[in-house]
């Protein structure tokens, strides 16, 4: 079986979970299982978006719109799930994801293997950069790791061997039945390292404006506490295989940090700072990078913009800088770009425009992060327009509670349903005449590609940003309570409730 075919495999096992709506995604690891794939194929489709990241390695892509720009993810696979959903002809678009898919979320695995299957079924529709969790020093304490070596790590007593690629069948799903005492020893010695449900170690907006930066105890974020030598031998004893959790990270080592979208629209993760000087400078930098101790990257990576300096000043995460509103004006100016699009902080409200001026604008797509209730977001460009979209927050099983079923699959079955084989590229649609629809729609598997419809609806908020200058507050209730969580409100619209940025 070819990589290709274990690629699409695991893209069509996924598709199949976002054909319906919030409530359909809900159930996912309660009354939908989770589907849980081998490690033989976890490595078969890493290995191959490897090769393709390292065929052509850029620091900037350069896209044209329309695309879809969505902020930090930190493992929240329900609400990745969403994005698509309402994304109706997903295969048809390009999506820009500004990094931080991994840490603190319970599903990271589920979301890289769904952008990784993506970005191989359709490579020139998904851009994926670089955030401060794409570096080992970070996701090796704040939750990937210990989710990796869980599930793909363990060779000791306790672990349930996976099956290999000659006894897998297709189509069929075999539900795991856990035992929670079994391998709690070596569960409870990871989960004490870090509870990659329970913290919210990022920061977030006050609803004064001000930021707050919150960590584990004693570690900031950016500085997490070196790997001991009893540590090391620790790993030796139980066997520990990190050859997954490195390949993910030599993957992360090639991505690009920077988007610019029709020449004037930069997208990246952080911001700036006094030593990102340019554009030029950015698209000079060489790949793989496998840490952040270049300058300039740090603040790529690490910065926050910030309404208590005008230039920059010093950033309470320990790296990075806050950037002020002229610095983000000089910068732009200074490239011939109009706006900086960028995550890292988790807003209440999923997009959020924080010097009032509309040369920045944050994004983040993880909804109820630490549980703090705010709405997750993201943004389609179009014709000069930006489209904001909001979806309420979600609840879901921690991965430890999930119900999760091993997806077994066979070579005779795979087989890629003919439109999917022929799109492969949103430059190169196609139109399915009668006949062949038919022929397609009596495979078992076949994805469906009607537009959901709670597009307009139940969970979701869609705004266009349009028109004029002068900028009103938009203010968005909770659904649950009435009241604003927090946060400051998107100022984004005028006072026909658009603007063109």
């Amino acid at each position: 079986m070819s990589c290709g075919d274990t690629s699409f495999f695991v893209f069509q096992m996924f598709t199949e979970l976002f054909q319906g709506g919030d409530e359909d995604i809900a159930k996912i690891g309660t009354e939908v299982p989770l589907p849980s794939f081998t490690k033989d194929c976890v490595f078969s489709v890493f290995k191959q978006i490897l090769a393709l990241v390292k065929k052509n390695p850029q620091p900037v892509v350069d896209v044209k719109s329309p695309c879809k720009i969505i902020g930090d993810l930190h493992g929240n696979f329900h609400d990745l799930l969403r994005i698509f959903a309402q994304s109706g002809e997903y295969y048809n678009e390009t999506f820009i994801f500004l990094g931080d898919y991994v840490d603190r979320g319970c599903y990271s695995l589920e979301t890289l293997m769904l952008l990784f299957a993506f970005k191989l079924q359709f490579p020139n529709n998904v851009i994926l950069l670089r955030g401060n969790h794409e570096f080992e020093s970070i996701n090796r304490i704040y939750g990937f790791y210990s989710e990796m070596i869980t599930h793909y790590g363990r060779k000791g007593e306790g672990e349930e061997e996976e099956p290999s690629n000659k006894d897998i069948i297709s189509g069929q799903i075999s539900p795991q039945k856990t035992d929670s005492n079994k391998g709690s020893s070596n569960k409870e010695n990871l989960d004490q390292k870090v509870n990659i449900c329970d913290h919210s170690n990022a920061s977030s907006k006050r609803t004064d404006g001000s930021v707050l930066v919150q960590s584990l105890p004693k570690n900031n974020a950016a500085n997490p506490p070196n790997k001991d030598s009893k540590e090391k031998k620790n790993n030796s004893e139980n066997q520990v295989d990190e050859s997954l959790f490195h390949l993910a990270n030599e993957i992360f080592s090639f991505l690009p940090f920077a988007a610019v979208i029709d020449g004037k629209r930069l997208c990246l993760h952080g911001g700036i700072g006094p030593n990102v000087k340019s554009l030029d400078e950015i698209r000079r930098i060489p790949l793989p990078i496998v840490n952040y101790n270049n300058k300039m990257i740090n603040e790529i990576v690490w910065s926050d913009p910030s309404q208590s300096c005008q230039n920059f000043g010093e950033s309470e995460r320990g790296q990075g800088q806050y950037f002020g509103p002229l610095a983000a004006y000089q910068f732009l100016q200074s490239s011939n770009l109009l706006t900086l699009i960028r995550a890292h902080q988790c807003v209440a409200q999923g997009v959020e425009d924080p010097f009032g001026n509309r040369l920045v604008i944050t994004v983040f797509s993880s909804s109820n992060y630490g549980l703090q209730g705010n709405f997750g977001g993201f943004l389609r460009y179009e014709n000069d327009e930006f489209r904001v979209s909001q979806f309420l927050p979600m609840t879901f099983r921690k991965r430890e509670e999930a119900v999760k079923s091993t997806v077994r699959m066979s070579p005779s079955i795979i087989k890629k349903p003919l439109f999917l084989s022929k799109c492969t590229s949103i430059y190169n649609p196609i139109t399915l005449r009668a006949s062949n629809s038919e022929n397609v729609h009596r495979k078992k598997r076949t994805v469906s590609f009607s537009k959901p419809s709670f597009i307009s609806g139940n969970g979701s908020k869609l705004l266009i940003i349009s028109g004029n200058s002068s900028s009103t507050s938009l203010s968005v209730k909770s659904p649950l309570s009435g009241e604003r969580r927090g946060g400051q409100p998107i100022k984004l619209l005028d006072e026909n409730g658009s603007f063109i940025v």
